[in-house]
Protein backbone atom coordinates (compact mmCIF):
# COMPACT_ATOMS: atom_id res chain seq x y z
CA UNK A 1 0.00 0.00 0.00
CA UNK A 2 2.71 2.70 0.72
CA UNK A 3 4.50 1.98 -2.63
CA UNK A 4 1.15 3.41 -4.25
CA UNK A 5 1.10 6.62 -2.02
CA UNK A 6 4.54 7.82 -0.16
CA UNK A 7 6.63 5.54 -2.70
CA UNK A 8 5.61 7.59 -5.43
CA UNK A 9 6.39 10.79 -4.50
CA UNK A 10 10.31 11.08 -5.01
CA UNK A 11 10.22 9.93 -8.79
CA UNK A 12 7.68 10.50 -11.18
CA UNK A 13 5.77 7.54 -12.41
CA UNK A 14 4.30 8.74 -15.50
CA UNK A 15 6.97 9.41 -18.23
CA UNK A 16 7.27 9.81 -21.89
CA UNK A 17 8.33 6.19 -22.24
CA UNK A 18 5.66 4.31 -20.31
CA UNK A 19 3.15 5.95 -23.40
CA UNK A 20 5.17 4.74 -26.80
CA UNK A 21 6.77 1.92 -24.96
CA UNK A 22 3.28 0.09 -24.19
CA UNK A 23 2.05 0.69 -27.23
CA UNK A 24 5.10 -0.81 -28.96
CA UNK A 25 4.39 -4.54 -27.15
CA UNK A 26 1.16 -3.78 -27.04
CA UNK A 27 1.37 -3.96 -30.88
CA UNK A 28 3.83 -6.72 -30.87
CA UNK A 29 6.50 -4.18 -32.48
CA UNK A 30 9.19 -4.80 -30.19
CA UNK A 31 12.25 -3.67 -32.47
CA UNK A 32 12.11 -0.22 -30.72
CA UNK A 33 11.95 -1.76 -27.48
CA UNK A 34 15.65 -2.46 -26.51
CA UNK A 35 16.73 0.66 -27.48
CA UNK A 36 13.90 2.39 -25.38
CA UNK A 37 15.02 0.37 -22.37
CA UNK A 38 18.57 1.30 -22.33
CA UNK A 39 17.97 4.57 -22.88
CA UNK A 40 19.86 4.90 -25.69
CA UNK A 41 16.60 5.62 -28.22
CA UNK A 42 14.25 7.88 -26.65
CA UNK A 43 10.71 7.06 -28.33
CA UNK A 44 7.58 9.50 -27.90
CA UNK A 45 3.85 9.05 -28.96
CA UNK A 46 2.36 11.79 -31.47
CA UNK A 47 -1.12 11.53 -31.26
CA UNK A 48 -3.47 14.18 -29.74
CA UNK A 49 -4.69 16.73 -32.12
CA UNK A 50 -6.05 20.64 -31.09
CA UNK A 51 -9.47 19.75 -32.10
CA UNK A 52 -9.63 16.48 -30.77
CA UNK A 53 -10.75 17.81 -26.90
CA UNK A 54 -9.51 14.35 -25.50
CA UNK A 55 -11.75 12.14 -28.35
CA UNK A 56 -8.94 9.35 -28.93
CA UNK A 57 -10.98 8.52 -32.17
CA UNK A 58 -9.79 12.24 -33.39
CA UNK A 59 -7.30 11.83 -35.87
CA UNK A 60 -7.25 14.38 -39.12
CA UNK A 61 -3.61 13.40 -39.59
CA UNK A 62 -3.45 11.86 -42.36
CA UNK A 63 -1.24 9.09 -44.07
CA UNK A 64 -1.39 8.48 -48.17
CA UNK A 65 0.30 5.27 -49.70
CA UNK A 66 2.84 6.33 -52.60
CA UNK A 67 4.29 3.32 -54.19
CA UNK A 68 5.98 1.87 -51.65
CA UNK A 69 6.39 4.56 -49.08
CA UNK A 70 3.51 6.29 -46.75
CA UNK A 71 3.32 10.01 -46.90
CA UNK A 72 2.29 11.49 -43.86
CA UNK A 73 0.57 15.04 -43.23
CA UNK A 74 -1.21 16.72 -40.45
CA UNK A 75 -0.21 18.75 -36.98
CA UNK A 76 0.26 16.71 -33.28
CA UNK A 77 -0.10 18.98 -30.40
CA UNK A 78 1.33 18.37 -26.50
CA UNK A 79 3.88 15.74 -27.81
CA UNK A 80 5.21 14.76 -24.40
CA UNK A 81 9.41 14.69 -24.85
CA UNK A 82 8.76 15.18 -28.52
CA UNK A 83 10.97 18.01 -28.73
CA UNK A 84 14.24 15.10 -27.86
CA UNK A 85 12.37 12.13 -29.52
CA UNK A 86 14.61 10.46 -31.28
CA UNK A 87 11.73 8.41 -33.26
CA UNK A 88 7.93 9.05 -33.24
CA UNK A 89 4.72 6.86 -33.11
CA UNK A 90 2.02 9.23 -35.26
CA UNK A 91 -1.54 8.45 -36.04
CA UNK A 92 -2.69 8.98 -39.22
CA UNK A 93 -5.48 8.39 -40.65
CA UNK A 94 -5.90 6.21 -44.02
CA UNK A 95 -9.40 5.96 -44.35
CA UNK A 96 -12.86 7.35 -43.03
CA UNK A 97 -13.73 10.22 -41.47
CA UNK A 98 -11.60 12.99 -39.28
CA UNK A 99 -14.08 10.98 -35.95
CA UNK A 100 -14.21 7.68 -37.22
CA UNK A 101 -12.78 4.73 -35.34
CA UNK A 102 -11.53 2.98 -38.10
CA UNK A 103 -9.29 3.52 -40.22
CA UNK A 104 -6.09 5.13 -38.15
CA UNK A 105 -2.90 3.32 -38.15
CA UNK A 106 0.16 4.08 -36.30
CA UNK A 107 3.45 4.90 -38.02
CA UNK A 108 7.09 5.00 -36.62
CA UNK A 109 8.97 8.16 -37.87
CA UNK A 110 12.44 9.28 -37.39
CA UNK A 111 12.11 12.89 -35.32
CA UNK A 112 14.96 13.85 -38.06
CA UNK A 113 13.24 13.03 -41.44
CA UNK A 114 12.66 16.31 -43.90
CA UNK A 115 9.16 17.96 -43.23
CA UNK A 116 8.76 17.12 -39.59
CA UNK A 117 9.17 20.52 -37.94
CA UNK A 118 9.07 20.78 -33.70
CA UNK A 119 7.88 23.28 -31.60
CA UNK A 120 9.08 22.70 -28.51
CA UNK A 121 7.51 24.30 -25.17
CA UNK A 122 7.40 23.71 -21.28
CA UNK A 123 4.14 22.70 -19.30
CA UNK A 124 3.03 24.36 -15.84
CA UNK A 125 5.53 21.90 -14.08
CA UNK A 126 8.44 22.51 -16.07
CA UNK A 127 8.33 19.08 -18.17
CA UNK A 128 8.38 19.67 -21.80
CA UNK A 129 6.22 18.82 -24.69
CA UNK A 130 6.54 19.95 -28.34
CA UNK A 131 3.87 21.03 -31.32
CA UNK A 132 4.54 18.56 -34.26
CA UNK A 133 3.88 19.49 -37.88
CA UNK A 134 4.23 16.82 -40.59
CA UNK A 135 4.59 17.90 -43.70
CA UNK A 136 4.75 15.47 -46.72
CA UNK A 137 7.11 13.25 -44.39
CA UNK A 138 7.91 9.66 -46.51
CA UNK A 139 8.69 6.95 -44.90
CA UNK A 140 8.54 2.81 -45.92
CA UNK A 141 5.39 1.65 -45.87
CA UNK A 142 7.35 -1.35 -43.29
CA UNK A 143 7.13 1.14 -40.96
CA UNK A 144 3.56 1.04 -40.07
CA UNK A 145 3.12 -0.99 -36.74
CA UNK A 146 0.61 -3.69 -36.73
CA UNK A 147 -2.46 -3.06 -34.79
CA UNK A 148 -5.03 0.00 -34.95
CA UNK A 149 -6.57 2.61 -32.45
CA UNK A 150 -7.74 -0.71 -30.07
CA UNK A 151 -4.43 -0.51 -29.61
CA UNK A 152 -4.15 2.69 -27.94
CA UNK A 153 -6.67 1.67 -25.55
CA UNK A 154 -4.20 -0.16 -23.19
CA UNK A 155 -1.68 2.61 -23.12
CA UNK A 156 -4.26 5.04 -22.46
CA UNK A 157 -5.11 3.10 -19.01
CA UNK A 158 -2.38 2.57 -18.35
CA UNK A 159 -1.45 5.97 -18.53
CA UNK A 160 -4.14 7.11 -16.82
CA UNK A 161 -3.28 4.67 -13.39
CA UNK A 162 0.24 6.00 -13.78
CA UNK A 163 -0.90 9.35 -13.76
CA UNK A 164 -3.48 8.31 -10.66
CA UNK A 165 -0.71 6.95 -8.54
CA UNK A 166 1.98 9.82 -9.09
CA UNK A 167 -0.69 12.43 -8.17
CA UNK A 168 -1.41 10.37 -5.00
CA UNK A 169 2.03 10.42 -4.08
CA UNK A 170 2.39 14.11 -4.41
CA UNK A 171 -0.91 14.35 -2.33
CA UNK A 172 0.29 11.97 0.15
CA UNK A 173 3.30 14.72 0.17
CA UNK A 174 1.10 17.78 0.54
CA UNK A 175 -1.13 16.38 3.15
CA UNK A 176 1.99 15.56 5.51
CA UNK A 177 4.10 18.69 4.78
CA UNK A 178 0.45 20.69 5.48
CA UNK A 179 -0.05 19.17 8.59
CA UNK A 180 3.77 19.69 9.60
CA UNK A 181 3.46 23.39 9.11
CA UNK A 182 0.14 23.33 10.73
CA UNK A 183 1.72 22.29 13.73
CA UNK A 184 4.36 24.19 14.25
CA UNK A 185 3.36 27.52 12.96
CA UNK A 186 1.89 29.62 15.60
CA UNK A 187 -0.79 32.32 15.30
CA UNK A 188 -2.19 34.26 18.01
CA UNK A 189 -0.37 32.88 20.24
CA UNK A 190 -1.05 29.19 19.74
CA UNK A 191 -0.28 26.68 16.62
CA UNK A 192 -2.68 26.91 13.12
CA UNK A 193 -3.72 23.36 14.20
CA UNK A 194 -5.19 24.04 17.37
CA UNK A 195 -8.03 25.94 16.03
CA UNK A 196 -11.00 24.01 14.96
CA UNK A 197 -11.80 25.50 11.41
CA UNK A 198 -8.33 24.15 9.92
CA UNK A 199 -8.33 20.46 11.83
CA UNK A 200 -11.68 19.72 9.95
CA UNK A 201 -10.10 21.34 6.56
CA UNK A 202 -6.87 18.76 7.35
CA UNK A 203 -9.57 15.73 8.41
CA UNK A 204 -11.24 16.08 5.09
CA UNK A 205 -7.89 16.31 3.23
CA UNK A 206 -7.01 13.13 4.60
CA UNK A 207 -10.07 11.88 3.57
CA UNK A 208 -9.65 12.27 0.39
CA UNK A 209 -5.43 10.91 0.37
CA UNK A 210 -7.33 7.77 1.50
CA UNK A 211 -10.14 7.18 -0.92
CA UNK A 212 -7.65 8.11 -4.04
CA UNK A 213 -5.42 5.80 -2.22
CA UNK A 214 -8.34 2.81 -2.01
CA UNK A 215 -8.97 4.22 -6.28
CA UNK A 216 -5.98 3.71 -7.02
CA UNK A 217 -5.54 0.39 -4.98
CA UNK A 218 -8.61 -0.88 -6.66
CA UNK A 219 -7.68 -0.43 -10.48
CA UNK A 220 -4.26 -1.33 -10.05
CA UNK A 221 -6.17 -5.25 -9.00
CA UNK A 222 -8.89 -4.90 -11.53
CA UNK A 223 -9.26 -8.20 -13.82
CA UNK A 224 -7.98 -7.42 -17.16
CA UNK A 225 -11.37 -7.38 -18.93
CA UNK A 226 -12.01 -4.21 -16.72
CA UNK A 227 -8.44 -2.71 -15.90
CA UNK A 228 -9.81 0.08 -18.64
CA UNK A 229 -12.85 1.08 -17.25
CA UNK A 230 -11.40 0.77 -13.53
CA UNK A 231 -8.26 3.34 -14.39
CA UNK A 232 -10.68 5.63 -16.10
CA UNK A 233 -12.58 5.58 -12.96
CA UNK A 234 -9.91 5.92 -10.71
CA UNK A 235 -8.48 8.69 -13.26
CA UNK A 236 -11.34 10.91 -12.84
CA UNK A 237 -11.55 10.71 -8.56
CA UNK A 238 -8.10 11.26 -8.14
CA UNK A 239 -7.31 14.20 -10.56
CA UNK A 240 -10.06 16.35 -8.70
CA UNK A 241 -9.05 14.93 -4.94
CA UNK A 242 -5.76 15.77 -5.72
CA UNK A 243 -6.28 19.38 -7.32
CA UNK A 244 -8.69 19.76 -3.61
CA UNK A 245 -5.42 18.70 -1.86
CA UNK A 246 -3.31 21.00 -3.86
CA UNK A 247 -5.44 23.80 -3.11
CA UNK A 248 -6.08 23.09 0.33
CA UNK A 249 -2.17 22.99 1.18
CA UNK A 250 -1.11 26.18 -0.48
CA UNK A 251 -4.20 28.00 1.33
CA UNK A 252 -2.76 26.74 4.69
CA UNK A 253 0.59 27.82 3.64
CA UNK A 254 -0.58 31.15 2.54
CA UNK A 255 1.58 33.30 -0.10
CA UNK A 256 4.50 30.91 0.98
CA UNK A 257 2.44 28.01 -0.62
CA UNK A 258 3.17 28.91 -4.21
CA UNK A 259 7.26 29.91 -4.07
CA UNK A 260 9.81 27.88 -5.76
CA UNK A 261 11.50 27.22 -2.02
CA UNK A 262 8.76 25.46 -1.35
CA UNK A 263 7.79 21.95 -2.59
CA UNK A 264 3.69 22.34 -2.13
CA UNK A 265 3.59 24.98 -5.37
CA UNK A 266 5.79 22.37 -7.32
CA UNK A 267 3.09 19.58 -6.52
CA UNK A 268 0.21 20.99 -7.57
CA UNK A 269 1.42 22.49 -10.68
CA UNK A 270 2.33 18.51 -11.53
CA UNK A 271 -1.16 17.73 -10.28
CA UNK A 272 -2.46 20.09 -12.72
CA UNK A 273 -0.70 18.15 -16.17
CA UNK A 274 -1.48 15.13 -14.74
CA UNK A 275 -4.94 15.96 -14.38
CA UNK A 276 -5.28 17.11 -17.85
CA UNK A 277 -3.13 14.00 -19.07
CA UNK A 278 -5.27 11.46 -22.09
CA UNK A 279 -8.63 13.08 -20.52
CA UNK A 280 -9.21 15.51 -17.88
CA UNK A 281 -11.49 14.27 -14.65
CA UNK A 282 -14.91 14.94 -16.92
CA UNK A 283 -13.89 12.81 -20.28
CA UNK A 284 -11.98 10.18 -17.65
CA UNK A 285 -15.46 9.71 -15.92
CA UNK A 286 -17.42 9.41 -19.59
CA UNK A 287 -15.04 6.80 -20.22
CA UNK A 288 -16.15 5.08 -17.24
CA UNK A 289 -19.84 5.60 -17.62
CA UNK A 290 -19.86 4.60 -21.43
CA UNK A 291 -17.83 1.03 -20.13
CA UNK A 292 -20.53 0.61 -17.61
Amino acid sequence: MEALGRGLVAEPVLDAAIIPGTLLDGAGATALLDPLMAGTTLVALAHAEREARYNLAHVGTTARPRGDTVVIDGIKSAVLAGGAADVLIVSARQSGGTRDRDGIGFFQVPADAPGVDRRSYRLADGSVAAEIAFRGVEVAASAQLPGDLDSLTPVVATARLAAAAEMLGLMTLLFDNTLSYVKTRTQFGQSLGSFQVIQHRMTDAYVLVEQARSQVVRAALAPADDFARAAAGAKAFVAEAALTVAHTAVQMHGGMGVTDELVIGHALKRIRVLALTFGDATAALDDYRRAA
